[in-house]
């Protein structure tokens, strides 16, 4: 079963978030400051968290039946499946201090940092909903294994395999980040450019659908992250073999 933790608080059945949710994140972008979230924490506990929360455990029960080692925690402060809303702007000073889209993630594997292990993701904002399967970025040691991989002219086809097939789905394939081969690539096979990713991801973006008010939202996602399985399994197995 997916690792679902409601923990000690009572989360009720996903029945689809409100317009309050979406209001709340548009009132956001107009006003991203302290002063006013903390006016409206309330509003986003009961129209942003709560939702989220339910959907996070109804989903995890829809995701166990792909991978059973999926996550899905409704934790919201940093350790289970809702991205946190603030962001960090001790580096960055010039950085909203608030996220104005809800990111909702259901990861796989046994490395240390989330982000870092292949997942199936769920992002919106006021205008779109995008659902993602796979590893937005390697950390150095996945990204050295990567490449060793993707040296390989088997692996290249396997992994082309993935590729076409979620093209002709609709899917677009990204993570190639990088202009030329690195050092010591191989050029042969059929896809030797592979080697120039630095993360490896399917997305399906679309505007707003009204499916994200009902339950219905569920089966929507479940739909897309079934055609997006096969690259997430390949890069389950290849972020479990490169720790």
């Amino acid at each position: 079963m997916a690792k679902a933790a409601a923990k000690a608080v009572q989360i009720a059945p996903f029945t689809g978030f409100s317009k309050k949710t979406i209001a709340f994140y548009r009132d956001l972008a107009k006003n991203n400051e302290r002063d006013w979230f903390e006016a409206h924490r309330d509003n986003y506990m009961n129209d942003v968290i709560a939702p989220a929360q339910s959907f996070i455990v109804s989903m995890g029960e829809k995701v166990a039946k792909l991978s059973g080692g999926l996550n899905a925690n409704p934790d919201y402060n940093g350790k289970g499946s809702f991205k946190k809303i603030f962001t960090d702007v001790r580096y960055n000073q010039d950085r909203n201090p608030y996220k104005t889209w809800m990111d909702i993630m259901f990861w796989e594997g046994t490395r240390k940092s989330k982000k870092d292990n292949s997942a199936f993701y769920l992002r919106m904002n006021p205008e779109k909903l995008f659902l993602v399967a796979g590893i937005k970025g390697f950390d150095n040691n996945l990204l050295k294994g990567w490449r060793a991989e993707m040296a390989n002219a088997a692996n290249q086809k396997a992994a082309r395999a993935v590729i076409d097939k979620l093209k002709k789905g609709g899917y677009e394939i990204l993570g190639e980040t990088y202009k030329t081969l690195p050092r010591g690539a191989s050029e042969d096979g059929p896809m030797p450019e592979l080697q120039k990713y630095s993360g490896f991801y399917a997305v399906h973006e679309e505007k707003l659908p009204d499916v994200v008010y009902s339950e219905k939202l569920m089966d929507h996602c479940l739909k897309h992250y079934k055609a997006m399985l096969p690259l997430h399994q390949l890069m389950l197995g290849i972020a479990e073999k490169h720790k």
